[in-house]
C-alpha cells in the first residue's frame, strides 16, 4: 500500500515537474524573442543617430561659416597653405 502512495506521489511530481520545464522553455523561448527585438530595435536607433550626427555637424558648420565668414576664409586658407606645404615638399 505505501508502494502504490509513493509511486503515486512520484508520478505527480515527475508530470509537475514536466510542467515546469515546459513553461520554463516557453518563458525562455518568449525572453529570447523579446531580447531579439530590443537588439534590433537599438541597432536601428544607434544607426539612425549616427546617420544623424553628420547633417547635424554639417548645420553647425554652415551656421558658423556664415556668422564669420572672414575667420571661415582665413582658417580655409590656413589649412590649404598648410596642406600645400606638406603636400608639395
Amino acid at each position: 500500500m505505501d508502494d502504490a502512495i509513493e509511486n503515486n506521489t512520484d508520478s505527480a511530481s515527475l508530470s509537475g515537474l514536466k510542467s515546469d520545464i515546459r513553461q520554463l522553455k516557453a518563458d525562455l523561448a518568449q525572453l529570447m524573442e523579446t531580447l531579439k527585438i530590443t537588439a534590433r530595435d537599438a541597432t536601428v536607433g544607434a544607426a539612425s543617430d549616427a546617420a544623424a550626427l553628420p547633417i547635424d555637424t554639417m548645420d553647425e558648420i554652415s551656421l558658423c561659416i556664415q556668422e564669420q565668414p572672414i575667420k571661415s576664409v582665413a582658417i580655409a586658407a590656413g589649412i590649404g597653405a598648410f596642406l600645400g606645404v606638406l603636400l608639395f615638399r
